[in-house]
Order: C-alpha cells, then sequence, then structure tokens
C-alpha cells in the first residue's frame, strides 16, 4: 500500500512527520509500506494518507512518430 504523511491539524498546508515500526521517517513524497496492523491504525488515525504511487504510474504516451 503506498501512503503519504497526512496534514498536520494546526497547520494543513504541513505535513507530520511520521516514524514507522522501525524508527525510520516517511518520505513526505510517500511510500509503499506493508499492509499491516500499524498502518492501518495510522491511516484510520489519519498520521497517512492513501495515494496513488506516482513511480508506478504509467508513462504519458509520446504517440506514434509519422
Amino acid at each position: 500500500m503506498f501512503v503519504k504523511p497526512g496534514p498536520q491539524p494546526d497547520d494543513r498546508d504541513r505535513q507530520l512527520v511520521v516514524r514507522g515500526p522501525n524508527g525510520r521517517v516517511l518520505s513526505p513524497i510517500g511510500e509503499n509500506v506493508p499492509d499491516t496492523q500499524f498502518w492501518n491504525r495510522r491511516l484510520r488515525d489519519g498520521d497517512v494518507v492513501a495515494a496513488e504511487d506516482a513511480s508506478a504510474a504509467p508513462a504519458p504516451d509520446q504517440g506514434a512518430a509519422p
């Protein structure tokens, strides 16, 4: 599952600093995390938000050369 840090409650323009169960900080651009109870709680509590993985998106179609 791909998640990004959620917004701070007092300043919605800034993201929360979220640490994983191993103590490492979640990247502000988001990252793939395992679908575990820990990350599902973070989603439920609003600490992270589900997002689309930009690197997994298909490349824009450049069109066929004539």
